[in-house]
Order: C-alpha cells, then structure tokens, then sequence
C-alpha cells in the first residue's frame, strides 16, 4: 500500500526587491532551493506564494495570510530560512501554534529545521530571538541616518515622494506638474471622496508599485509631511481630519481593512478601502451611522463634566 506524498507549499519572501538580479536572495534563488529540497524529499509542489518587498517585521502580510487560508490544502510549509518568515519570537510562535493547529509542519530549508519537533521548534525560537535583535539594530541604525540627514537638510532616503522630483544627492524639489495633480487629488478627496480622487490620481499620476490607488495608500501620500509642503496648511488640514467620525475606525467585514469616508450618488458613505483584494468592498451609510454613535456617545458622557485649557491674550 503506497503512502500520499506530503503536499510542499514554498513560502518566499524579500524585504527589498530589487529585480531578478537580486545578488543574495532573490526570489528565483529562494524558489529553487526549496524546490529542489521537495524534490530529494520526494513532496509533491503545490504552490509558490509570494511577499516582494515586504518586511518580516510584521506577520500580517499579504502573501503569509494566504499561506494561512490554504493550511488544509498541504502538508508542509516550506521556506528559506527562518527569517524569511519572521523576525520576531512572538510573531513566530503565533504562527507556528496557528500550523501546528492545523497539522501543517514548517520546514527552514537553510537552517536545516524541521519544526514539527520539539528541538526543532526550541532551536526556532532561538534563530528568531537573533532576528528579531538583528531587525531592531537594523531599524536604529537607518533611523540615525535619517536623522543625521535632516540635520544636513537633506532627503533622508527612500522612493522621493509624490510632488517631488531629484535635483542632486540628497536633494529634491518640488516637480510642478505631480504637486498640482496632488492639489487637485485633496481638493476632490475633501469633496467627493476617495473613490473620486483615486479616479484622477490613477489618470494622472498612476501609483509607483501597486496596480491601482486605494484608500490606504492615498490616505498615506496626502497625509505625509512632505505632501503637506505642497498643499498648504488649510487644506493639509482638512486632509488629515475628514468630516467622517469613523473614517479609518471601522473595518470592512469581509477582508478587515479600514473604511473611509466617500461618495456615492450624492450620499456620504463609508467604503472599504481594499480597492484590489476584497470581494465585495463593504460599504455603508456614513450620516445615519454618524448620528447613531453621536447619540450613544452623548447618552452616555454628555453628564461629565470637562476641563480644559484655554489660551488667552495675556
């Protein structure tokens, strides 16, 4: 009687992705070596999953959690090394409890751990206490730099933002024609809402990495310091505190992602703002929700009393 094969599920992932001609552990050198140790194993492939340029600092990622809704598909989840999956002990815990629960072992290719045993999980957690120091000291060292350019007055790094554009090391300005459309953007999103201001940012600045622009990723590009260089004040104002009392506070049923303020038909709404991902992008009356939380707000602290402080001119 022949035994089922284990069903091999690889797990990649990259903080920076920086093309296939990545020099130390692009996704084609992470794919082919988990691969070829299913094949000496003699697993069966089902499937490659995916973050490129995500942190492992955090475990909700998009291409984990997928991992995560197709436990019951495999037998084994298999990865690089350790860090490629976390880098923190109490990240890899949860998820190890989470396969452990669903019978699915996790296999560390380069670290030569199979977590299924006890030592393989122990040593596990000792790999993970080291990346977790790692990504700390990591963190710190960019933030010094960071901080160490604004002293200089110079960009402290990273993509230049939307409005701006290079001028020379370290330095950029403010690029005419992306700071205009980002003006019209905020003007639009304070008065028709997100998706009408993902409509002109995505016919007039399409978004550097993602497909389309969402709600969390507008909410990110107008809200940024940098941003509010170019908008001014007043309507940077506006931009970070909508009229909507729950823009960001609820979440959509469906997928868990923030809802924000919008339009539709002439009405306020509240939408979800997973604009790729989500089946359905849940949304809901924004005025009669407003109201009601108003009433049980008031209900319940209008009796307290409250004091505060208020400048005078002397």
């Amino acid at each position: 009687m022949s035994t089922r094969a284990k069903r091999a599920l690889v797990y990649l992932r990259l903080s920076r992705y920086r093309g296939e001609s990545d020099p130390t552990t692009s996704p084609e050198r992470q794919r082919e070596a988990c691969e070829a140790y299913i094949l000496a194993q003699g697993w069966e492939l089902v499937d490659v999953v995916e973050d490129l340029d995500v942190s492992g600092g955090k475990m909700d990622r998009p291409g984990l959690n997928e991992v995560r809704s197709r436990f019951a598909e495999v037998d084994v989840v298999i990865f690089l090394k350790l860090d490629r999956l976390a880098q923190n002990v109490a990240g890899f815990s949860a998820f190890a409890e989470e396969a452990k629960a669903a019978e699915v072992d996790l296999v560390s290719v380069r670290d030569g751990l199979d977590l299924s045993t006890p030592g393989g999980r122990f040593v596990a957690q000792i790999l993970a206490a080291f990346a977790e120091m790692e990504l700390a000291t990591i963190t710190e060292r960019t933030r010094d730099g960071k901080r160490k350019a604004a002293e200089l007055g110079r960009w402290q790094g990273g993509p230049v933002p939307y409005g701006w554009r290079w001028v020379d090391k370290g330095v950029i300005e403010v690029d005419k024609g992306e700071s205009e459309t980002l003006r019209r953007a905020a003007e639009v999103l304070t008065s028709q809402g997100v998706t009408a201001a993902a409509r002109l940012l995505q016919a007039s600045l399409p978004p550097r990495k993602a497909a389309r622009w969402s709600g969390t990723s507008i909410k990110y590009a107008m809200t940024r310091a940098t941003t509010a260089e170019i908008l001014g004040s007043e309507l940077s104002e506006v931009v970070r505190h909508p009229k909507g009392l729950l823009s960001a506070l609820l979440r959509c049923a469906e997928c868990d992602s923030p809802m924000y303020l919008d339009k539709h038909g002439g009405r306020k709404i509240y939408r979800c703002s997973n604009t790729l991902h989500c089946p359905h992008r849940m949304s809901i009356s924004a005025d009669p929700l407003d109201e009601w939380i108003t009433e049980r707000y008031l209900a319940a602290f209008a009796e307290i009393t409250q004091t505060r402080p208020v400048r005078v001119a002397d």
